[in-house]
């Protein structure tokens, strides 16, 4: 049975994209946990809810994931594949959103790859639900918005448009309320805010379906 007036948002991405700071930024509280160490690779899923703005937001974190295939890395695939339906049963009866999470950098083969293992995971129909959200707002060049640099890349446009062209950015570092008095958009309490309003809006046409 359906909760009402509640939101499941699941992240997903490689290791080390900022999924859990993120996780941490969209609920207002430092309750994810953010590895910093390169070899910590292989953890659970964290699922944690908060209400916000009247409306029960549960985000699940789920592992990274690796983007060589090094010594055990079949093991370690096994076990990131029986996290993430360990992730489906925390957000029965399914998610409402997934975050597709990136750095603003280049987007090379290993990136593209990753989105490949990804969707072989959840499959093609993921895209109704995927936002992509970047990390690292700070490397966006001045006054360049993150649709310019989408259109920079030819697959990373495509990936976005296949998304509905739901995309955004955030910064989980420097982009403070000091920073929002300058730019506004360049502010996270302003990007989490558009993330559940492109969210909401997503639920609302899939829902169509």
């Amino acid at each position: 049975m359906q909760e009402p007036n509640s939101l499941r948002i699941v992240l997903l991405g490689k290791h080390g994209s900022g999924k859990s700071s993120l996780a941490n930024n969209i609920l207002g509280e430092k309750i994810f946990r953010v590895s910093y160490r390169s070899d910590s690779k292989i953890r659970s899923v964290q699922t944690h809810s908060r209400t916000l703005k009247e409306r029960k937001v549960t985000v699940i974190d789920t592992p990274g994931v690796v983007g060589t295939q090094g010594v055990g890395w079949e093991r370690a695939e096994l076990e990131r594949h029986c996290e993430w339906l360990s992730c489906l049963v925390q957000c029965a009866p399914g998610p409402h959103a997934l975050l597709l999470v990136m750095p603003v950098q280049r987007y090379t083969r290993q990136e593209q790859a990753v989105v490949e293992y990804i969707k072989t995971q959840f499959g093609e129909e993921m895209f109704r639900f995927t936002i992509v959200v970047f990390t690292h707002g700070d490397q966006l060049p001045e006054n360049t918005d993150i649709l310019e640099f989408v259109e920079e890349n030819t697959e990373l446009a495509k990936l976005v448009q296949a998304c509905g062209g739901r995309c955004h950015v955030v910064d989980n570092k420097y982009w403070t309320k000091d920073q929002q008095k300058e730019d506004p958009q360049r502010s996270n309490e302003f990007q989490v805010e558009a993330i559940l309003n492109t969210v909401e809006k997503m639920v609302d046409e899939n829902q169509k379906y």
